[in-house]
């Protein structure tokens, strides 16, 4: 294990989940997990985010360079100065600001995901960064949301994300 990456120019991708796929919680999907329920992130598409990686091995992903799918019940979200770290034994670690809105509620809250998080409980887990085929996963501790707006009433005030792709 260990993560060959070259310095320079590095794209994420965290596949659409397929709909066989859906009832398998984690396997290929990219998730918001609230106390109730969990919502797929690349319901419509693939999300991908350019960014670049420096000989230190620190990561970093402009808003302005993450693409994130059309979503029926989450609008404008992103993760914004999205940055973090890979090592040379391939832990992945990214943190940021998540914004969107939800069914006319703003949320924001800060995110720190880590390939070396491993809840427990049968919900996902991340996954060091593979240097043979470029995947690995990132899960996040709950994320504390501030919200405002209309519609805020059934939103939840705290979030986990976990993401699964590949890293290149």
């Amino acid at each position: 294990m260990g993560a060959r990456v070259t310095p320079g120019p590095v794209t994420v991708i965290l596949p659409q989940m397929q709909f066989d796929e859906a009832s398998r919680l984690g396997e290929t999907s990219q998730l918001l997990v609230t106390p109730s329920y969990h919502i797929d992130l690349a319901q419509t598409g693939d999300i991908v985010w350019r960014g670049r990686l420096t000989r230190s091995g620190r990561l970093s992903f402009p808003v302005a360079k993450q693409t994130w799918p059309e979503h029926q019940l989450l609008k404008n979200l992103r993760i914004a100065g999205m940055k973090g770290t890979l090592s040379p034994k391939g832990k992945v670690v990214l943190t940021g600001k998540v914004k969107a809105t939800v069914m006319g509620c703003q949320v924001v809250g800060p995110v720190r995901l880590s390939s070396a998080f491993n809840p427990g409980l049968g919900l996902p887990f991340g996954t060091p960064h593979s240097a043979k085929d470029g995947s690995f996963a990132v899960m996040s501790t709950s994320v504390p949301l501030t919200r405002t707006g209309s519609g805020c009433g059934t939103i939840p005030g705290s979030v986990s994300v976990f993401l699964k792709g590949t890293l290149r």
